[in-house]
């Protein structure tokens, strides 16, 4: 269980806490657990920290000694990391798994905000992560060196994923593949995910409404009442187009069949992925009535819900949260340019960890 949590030791510290490495940037667990729909995933930072600890001490042969620093390293980063990350943090791992667990893959526009959501967080983490990591090379012995070396460079291509992943979100284009490990036939078309309809998201956009605004019980039951007329002049819609939609999941479902047949090529699963790009595409032009008309009507009666001081409160919350990202960019961008080489100028040679390059 435990073989792809190695190179991720550093995660541990922020995406352990945070639920990062199986749900904000995709990255599931060598046999992700399958919860049903009615159980809500636990949010538990120091149960996470502990199950890592433990296993970094396995696979390093930690003794007692660096055993300890290494769980007080990763507590003192996981409170830093949680102070600007955590809501958004959790508002991320338990979209994702709601997704996850009924097996669809999420509108466009759901993948545009956890992509905008999620850039910055991912930004952060990484500094810390590299950073944690470089303090933490240096109480390993030579053996543990060498495998901790070894496990930065995979985090290396790691993290490359995730960038492409993140932009990749950010375009609207998200895949079964993003959502399961390397390598696992969930992945494949072949395995049953089913696009989600647009009006499966709109519950968690009250969720997450609710907490922007801090919506008292009054204001989330009219919020409630807004989501239930907008779902069932949606569910009219589909009542009314029911024949089409019928026919689109007919030919996804087929085309879903023969991608899963021994004998099929290369070129016939290339033209099947193409055609059923097709078939998404004509669905989706079918729900434009429900992902724009009626959703931005519902957004819209949202909006008149909260109060001015709601309002105003959580645009000064968006002004400091907006002005301390940007304040770490500068300092970030400061930092580069105090490393770089003066001008005509030869670099010495790099002598830093891998954890720090």
């Amino acid at each position: 269980m435990y073989r792809q949590v190695r190179p991720w030791w550093m995660v541990a510290a922020l995406t352990a806490a945070a639920g990062l490495h199986t749900a904000a940037f995709g990255q599931a667990p060598a046999q992700p657990d399958r919860p049903s729909a009615n159980r809500a995933p636990v949010w538990n930072p120091e149960l996470m920290m502990d199950i890592y600890v433990r296993a970094l001490t396995r696979q390093y042969n930690l003794s007692p000694d660096q055993e300890e620093y290494t769980r007080k390293l990763l507590t003192k980063r996981v409170k830093e990391f949680l102070k600007d990350h955590e809501t958004d943090l959790r508002t991320l791992m338990f979209e994702m798994l709601e997704f996850q667990q009924r097996r669809q893959l999420p509108p466009s526009e759901t993948a545009k905000q956890w992509s905008e959501m999620g850039k910055p967080i991912f930004r952060d983490a990484r500094k810390a992560i590299l950073e944690g990591n470089k303090e933490w090379h240096e109480i390993l012995n030579e053996s543990q060196r060498k495998r901790h070396d070894a496990d930065m460079e995979m985090l290396e291509k790691q993290f490359k994923i995730m960038e492409e992943r993140l932009d990749r979100w950010g375009k609207g284009d998200i895949q079964p593949a993003d959502f399961t490990p390397a390598g696992s036939r969930q992945g494949q078309i072949g395995e049953p995910w089913t696009d989600a309809k647009p009006e499966d998201t709109w519950e968690m956009y009250v969720r997450m409404f609710s907490v922007r605004y801090g919506l008292d019980a009054s204001q989330k039951e009219t919020a409630q009442s807004v989501l239930r007329e907008c779902r069932d002049r949606a569910n009219a819609y589909r009542e009314k187009h029911k024949a089409e939609f019928e026919e689109i999941a007919a030919k996804m479902k087929e085309l879903r069949e023969s991608r899963s047949k021994e004998e099929t090529t290369k070129e016939s699963l290339q033209a099947a992925q193409k055609s059923l790009e097709q078939l998404r595409d004509r669905k989706k032009e079918l729900e434009k009535p429900i992902a724009e008309g009626i959703f931005n009507e519902f957004k819209q009666r949202l909006e008149q819900i909260p109060t001015k001081e709601q309002k105003a409160a959580f645009e000064q919350k968006e002004k400091a949260r907006l002005e301390s990202l940007r304040e770490r960019m500068r300092e970030d961008q400061g930092g580069r340019k105090a490393t770089e080489p003066a001008e005509g100028k030869s670099q010495p040679p790099a002598t830093a960890p891998a954890a720090a390059r």
